[in-house]
């Protein structure tokens, strides 16, 4: 079973789903967060939850569109809603001091602010009420609670790796041209689990970013600039493992024959091909591939020599690389010590 990195930061999936859906009333959204709730709820920490629920009943209606929920998805729609306040009140009877159920309604009624909120509004919610709701629908039944660290991971089981390549779509969709904790969040967890993403999926992402990268005015400011080029350099890192996926698939085509993977190695290593910083990435992310097939096969006398092969042409490509920074962009930075560079 595929596990799940940066376990404590799926929620924040949920939550980009949450205001994408909330925004554009995308049923297919509403749906994915459906399923995702019914395997994976359980997981997600109080914040989470409270979160997803501000949305969902639009607290914040100045985020939002002001149209009422599509009539045909309505009872998902709030079916969706109870299932989150079940989990958040079964916590909260967990970890909170409140020994009264009705003490424990009211702390969320506070935090997901219903009494304010749209839905709230349609429903004529007051503190009372929205607890006599919860009573009826019988919210205060327990449920399975789990808890995870930040270093923690989930479980994915096989039916659920397409949704879970939807998630951080929807991650990569929501955070980009924000400037809150989301981007750099959303990209370290992509980043962090494309290890077993499909290359289709990948691939999907990289061509939203082609799109979005592709239109980042030339003046912009400052501020924008940095994390214009953080998104920049995440199409680049993704673009790098597709790269070494295609040599990694060629490798594999030898299938363990030693002589032609030598030869591929040495067709591969034609550093007098080398003109630009690109060309020298370009190779060392395809040397990358046919490493990491290496280290997938049983290790011999001939994979050991292929391996010091691959690490002397790292180091040979690595040297080339730094000729063509100090070429390209040494005017930028000041050089204080061997490999080390400050920007002007």
């Amino acid at each position: 079973m595929l596990q799940i990195k940066c376990a404590e930061d799926f929620g924040l999936g949920f939550n980009c789903m949450s205001r994408l859906y909330m925004d554009h009333f995308d049923e297919e959204i509403l749906i994915d967060m459906i399923k995702i709730s019914e395997e994976y709820l359980k997981w997600f920490s109080y914040r989470t939850i409270t979160c997803a629920l501000r949305d969902l009943i639009r607290e914040y209606p100045y985020s939002w569109n002001e149209s009422k929920v599509p009539a045909e998805q309505s009872e998902r729609h709030e079916s969706l809603i109870m299932a989150l306040v079940r989990q958040a009140i079964c916590r909260e009877k967990l970890e909170s001091n409140y020994s009264q159920e009705a003490c424990i309604v009211d702390e969320l009624v506070s935090n997901i602010g219903v009494v304010n909120s749209y839905w709230g509004k349609e429903k004529n919610f007051t503190r009372e009420t929205f607890y006599q709701w919860v009573v009826d629908n019988g919210l205060l039944e327990a449920v399975e609670t789990k808890e995870i660290r930040k270093d923690d991971t989930l479980p994915l089981k096989k039916k659920y790796v397409p949704l879970f390549y939807k998630v951080c779509n929807y991650m990569i969709y929501y955070s980009y041209g924000r400037h809150t904790y989301m981007p750099s969040t959303c990209r370290s967890f992509v980043k962090a689990n494309m290890e077993f993403m499909s290359d289709e999926a990948l691939e999907d992402i990289v061509n939203y970013l082609k799109k979005r990268n592709a239109n980042i005015p030339e003046d912009e400011s400052a501020f924008d600039k940095i994390d214009s080029d953080n998104w920049i350099y995440m199409q680049e890192d993704l673009e790098a493992e597709l790269l070494t996926r295609q040599m990694f698939y060629k490798a594999q085509e030898k299938a363990g024959n030693k002589s032609e993977l030598k030869k591929l190695l040495n067709e591969l290593l034609d550093l007098d091909s080398l003109h630009t910083q690109k060309d020298c990435l370009h190779m060392h992310h395809q040397l990358m591939g046919i490493e990491r097939y290496l280290l997938s096969m049983s290790e011999d006398v001939k994979v050991k020599s292929l391996l010091k092969q691959v690490e002397l042409a790292k180091k040979a490509i690595g040297e080339r690389h730094v000729e063509f920074f100090e070429k390209e962009e040494g005017h930028l930075y000041e050089k204080i010590g061997e490999g080390v560079y400050r920007r002007r």
